[in-house]
């Protein structure tokens, strides 16, 4: 697929990076296991990242799973991991609407589910 050269391991990077990166990124992949919540996911779908995670724990139940629409990809093994980064990245490499679809439900899922309103109602409630 030619793309050996667009990827990239960074660790540890300051925030200003990771801002950086988030405005560049077409696709996220997260493979902690287990995670209890997980903000890293929710950043980068608020971001407009489309985002493959592991289907357990926090991506499961509380930011990818319960959404009532596509909002991004669930993933347990090798296979899955890899049929979603290729659904991926060939509708990133064609901007179908289907991504740009799923791109703005997750924006709009995750800033309306985690914004800090809803946090303090949940809270009040």
């Amino acid at each position: 697929m030619n793309i050996s050269g667009s990827i990239k391991f960074k660790v540890n990077v300051p925030f200003s990076e990771i801002i950086s990166i988030f405005q560049s990124a077409s696709i996220a992949l997260h493979t902690m296991k287990f995670e209890h919540f997980g903000i890293t996911p929710v950043e980068m779908m608020a971001a407009g990242i489309l985002l493959i995670a592991h289907n357990s724990a926090g991506p499961k139940l509380d930011i990818v799973g319960p959404a009532t629409e596509t909002a991004g990809f669930l993933a347990t093994d090798l296979d899955s991991y890899v049929k979603h980064l290729l659904f991926c990245i060939e509708g990133c490499d064609r901007q179908t609407s289907e991504y740009d679809k799923i791109k703005l439900y997750a924006r709009e899922w995750v800033t309306t589910k985690f914004a800090v309103s809803c946090f303090e109602e949940q809270f009040y409630e």
